[in-house]
């Protein structure tokens, strides 16, 4: 009877260690943020979401398997009956099952060092070889926003490539120059990420910007960085890493742009929504209709992507393409194909007659702010706010909660979250507290005088549950 057991043990043991794998593999197997986010306590252990079909991962779970071999094979032997000890045992293999992962994720690296090594001198002689510039583009919230805004724009004139998907650490920006650069390609969008310093100077090495882009700098990754000065130290390695005929567009509505300005070697070109003084500057006017000014060019313009952070991208993406030699036809053309970003702040009507605002890609103190602005221009009297809560913040995340309870006081926003933290913070007069299972519930439970905005990452299964339209 044991054995049989046992079998039953090994088989589920390396089945359940499949969603601790993907866990790793998400945090791109980096230790940092695998920490920070056991820390948290929240984003790291989603059950039964299964990893890539990826040689590493195959070789892990080919590890984990043979260990549990070992391990309930040992079990068998050394027990005769099912008691008490055994039991205890066979428990203890599914949470030895994750250590081993741990240990799978160890024993590869080297291997995955190699790989991505390769990737990235071939990245290098190739971008060597390219008459495409390179348009990098860093920060701490915004940049796949820019990217897809540059692309759209630049490609009204010009053959565009661009990093694809979340493909923005080092061996992501390799790849993506591998895999997407033609002999015509004359401009490539990177989105350059980084979770330590030096990351993005490896990022600039393999394909070296000659325009770069900084988004915003808040204080996402913190925790990673250990404080907000690395932070602002790693997200500088970009306007470093421009040359001095080179030219950095930088937002000037964030703490800390002064830093990058001082790290640039070359002409520096601020944007902004809220001040006069940068270089450009748009004013939005509701509607998604805004006045930009550039140099000698005043126009009034129209776009479809939602919020004034949106217009706010757009004011640094079009200075750019102005300065590329897109003409006023060009600009307005461009805008109409330009459409909104999936899961950012996407818009869904529900069955029930309520709307639903998408913003789960990712999420950001600045990002959450700019979305219960645009959620409070609703005419639906009930404005509610769900989500589990913000990453990696590390010693900033009270002070960053309770930046955003002060505005959804001030906008009269009502907030649903899985977070006992923020929750103690807002209170219970305008919060509360529900399981991941309520979500859908809560949701569905609106009428046409509800809009809900859902507010970064939950589960696959709340996720699945969402898409269904909460039909009846």
């Amino acid at each position: 009877m044991t054995i049989f057991f046992s079998l039953i043990g090994l088989i589920v043991s390396t089945f359940f260690s499949l969603p601790t794998l993907y866990q790793f593999q998400i945090k791109e197997y980096f230790l940092p943020r695998i920490l920070s986010g056991i820390k948290d306590n929240r984003g790291f252990w989603i059950p039964l979401k299964m990893p890539a079909r990826s040689l590493r991962n195959i070789l892990i779970t080919g590890f984990v398997f043979l260990i549990m071999v070992a391990y309930f094979g040992w079990t068998a032997l050394r027990f005769q009956e099912i008691d008490l000890s055994y039991t205890l045992f066979w428990g203890l293999g599914f949470l030895a099952s994750k250590v081993v992962v741990f240990l799978g994720v160890l024993l590869t690296e080297p291997l995955a060092l190699y790989k991505r090594g390769r990737i990235i001198k071939r990245a290098e002689q190739m971008a060597k070889d390219s008459d495409a510039v390179v348009i990098g583009v860093t920060g701490s919230y915004g940049k796949s926003s820019m990217k897809v805004i540059l692309h759209r724009l630049l490609s009204e004139k010009y053959k565009v490539a661009s990093t694809k998907k979340n493909y923005n650490s080092e061996v992501g920006v390799a790849m993506s120059f591998l895999n997407e650069i033609r002999p015509d390609t004359q401009y490539f969008i990177s989105e350059m990420a980084a979770y330590t310093v030096g990351t993005i100077t490896r990022s600039a090495n393999i394909t070296p910007p000659r325009i770069g882009f900084v988004t915003g700098l808040g204080n996402q990754h913190v925790d990673i960085f250990g404080s907000r000065e690395a932070l602002l130290k790693a997200k500088s390695e970009l306007p470093s890493a421009l040359p001095k005929d080179g030219k950095l567009y930088l937002n000037m509505d964030c703490d800390g742009y002064e830093v990058m300005t001082k790290a640039a070697h070359c002409t520096v070109i601020t944007y902004s929504i809220t001040n006069p003084k940068a270089d450009a500057y748009s004013q939005p006017t509701g509607n998604g209709s805004f006045h930009f000014a550039y140099k000698n060019l005043n126009l009034s313009l129209n776009t479809v992507l939602p919020g004034n952070h949106s217009i706010l991208n757009l004011t640094g993406a079009l200075a750019c393409a102005i300065d590329l030699g897109l003409d006023e036809k060009q600009i307005v053309e461009a805008l109409k194909h330009l459409k909104p970003i999936s899961q950012k702040l996407s818009r869904r009507e529900l069955d029930n007659g309520s709307i639903l605002i998408d913003d789960s890609y990712n999420s950001s103190v600045e990002g959450f702010i700019a979305a219960l602005h645009y959620i409070s221009e609703f005419s639906q009297t009930n404005r509610t706010a769900i989500t589990r809560g913000l990453l990696e913040l590390g010693d900033t995340l009270e002070t960053s909660y309770e930046r955003i309870v002060s505005v959804l006081r001030e906008l009269n926003i009502h907030l649903i979250t899985t977070d006992p933290v923020l929750h103690k913070i807002a209170g219970d007069e305008i919060s509360e507290l529900v399981d991941e299972k309520s979500v859908h519930e809560k949701i569905c439970s609106g009428t046409e005088k509800d809009v809900f905005l859902l507010e970064g990452r939950f589960s696959p299964k709340v996720m699945q549950d969402l898409s269904h339209h909460c039909r009846k």
